[in-house]
């Protein structure tokens, strides 16, 4: 399988579209790298790793990633990685196959 060409950082407070999650301010970059393999018709979304989180009021911090594909929030188009246990730097290194249907 091939590797993603381009990898990006995102920032979580552009793509949250509340600052406050649950009482806890939303905060940390993710590096991720998505593509696309028309022959299988199916989206890859590598999660990598993620910096400076915010941790919740009790100090614990268990992070995952949870993705969409877009439209529709539906149950068939989620996927989610695997936690990361009690760390404000999670590595994931994951990729999230997601199937796509032409419309």
């Amino acid at each position: 399988m091939s590797k993603a060409s381009d990898e990006s950082l995102v920032d979580l407070s552009s793509v949250y579209s509340e600052q406050c999650y649950f009482g806890v301010e939303i905060s940390g970059q993710i590096l991720l790298g998505v593509w696309y393999k028309p022959g299988e018709k199916r989206l890859y979304v590598r999660i990598i790793k993620a910096e400076n989180l915010s941790e919740a009021a009790d100090g614990a911090l268990d992070p995952y990633v949870k993705t969409y594909l877009l439209p529709g929030m539906y149950k068939s188009n989620k996927r989610k990685t695997g936690l990361q246990y009690d760390t404000t730097k999670p590595v994931w290194n994951e990729i999230l196959k997601v199937p796509v249907t032409e419309c």
